[in-house]
């Protein structure tokens, strides 16, 4: 059984596949339990309390420099390279330090500004 430890700011999460090869997932996520999350996919998708989504990739080939947007993986460097300048310098001035969570804000403020999701 492969098993896989996904950290964050806000989650401590562990990815155990099983041999039917589904993958059951457990942890913390915004100081909240997570039991019996299983998917059979290398993302899962996990809804908070509050309605937020987290959107978790388990592949222990990711690198840290990831991002996730609309389940496929990028290299955060080349999607801040596509943003618009002025977004990125408030999602930047807000304080978004983890790569996933400055491009869901950007993403966020994207819509709010343009009335279009950002395009990769």
């Amino acid at each position: 059984m492969k098993e896989i430890h996904i950290t964050g700011s806000k989650y401590d999460i562990t990815a155990r596949e099983l041999p039917n090869g589904t993958w059951h997932l457990f942890g913390t996520y915004k100081d909240a339990d997570i039991d019996n999350l299983w998917c059979d996919d290398i993302l899962a998708t996990f809804e908070d309390a509050d309605g937020a989504l987290l959107d978790i990739i388990i592949d222990e080939e990711r690198t840290s420099n990831d991002v996730i947007i609309d389940g496929t993986a990028y290299d955060f460097d080349a999607v801040v390279n596509l943003m618009d300048d002025n977004l990125r310098e408030q999602v930047h001035a807000a304080g978004y330090y983890s790569p996933q969570n400055f491009v869901d804000a950007y993403r966020a403020l994207h819509i709010l500004t343009f009335g279009e999701d950002f395009q990769i």
